[in-house]
């Protein structure tokens, strides 16, 4: 399936994560969150996971830059550069070496 293929309005946008809707559809996140974008529908929330956000980071570190984290993860350029460069960054790495993030996942 192929972006240009799909009935966007019959898609449960902003309802769902884009990052799984693009699961179910076999495209990337990136396609979904553009589309949600050109209808003008808000993302669910939360947004992003605690997983993705440590997901940002870690392309980050492995120097990915932030359109292309954007487009793996559904997500927009401005939340990327707010998850690397803000007090999120330093509250979810601090929990993420201490294993309490996943811990909760278990």
């Amino acid at each position: 399936m192929t972006p240009l293929s799909i009935d966007w309005s019959k898609l449960p946008l902003g309802r769902k994560p884009d990052k799984l809707i693009a699961d179910e559809l076999g495209i990337s996140p990136g396609s979904v969150w553009r589309a949600r974008q050109r209808l003008g529908i808000v993302p669910s929330i939360p947004a992003l996971t605690e997983e993705e956000i440590i997901e940002i980071l870690t392309l980050r570190r492995q120097g990915w830059k932030y359109r292309r984290i954007a487009d793996e993860i559904g997500c927009s350029v401005s939340s990327v550069g707010y998850i690397c460069t803000g007090q999120r960054q330093k509250q979810l790495v601090a929990k993420h070496r201490t294993g309490e993030c996943l811990s909760q996942q278990e």
